[in-house]
């Protein structure tokens, strides 16, 4: 599924639907075309990794977990 900020119809059985307040594309004839339209914001990181709510401080918390990912 891909996320982006502005999704469309890439082709004539993409199907436009809005599901708890989040709007989706979905495809039965060609599943590629699945998407969902969101962001990855500040307070998706805070609920994600826990800590402050700016967004400095959410990027250092996105950093950390991936140095940590890279290590292992």
């Amino acid at each position: 599924m891909k996320v982006r900020t502005a999704v469309k119809r890439m082709c004539d059985a993409c199907k436009i639907v809005k599901r708890k307040g989040v709007v989706f594309v979905i495809c039965k004839a060609v599943p590629k075309h699945k998407q969902r339209q969101g962001i990855f914001t500040a307070s998706a990181a805070e609920m994600q990794f826990g800590g402050e709510s700016s967004s400095v401080g959410a990027a250092e918390a996105w950093g950390a977990a991936a140095e940590a990912s890279a290590s292992e």
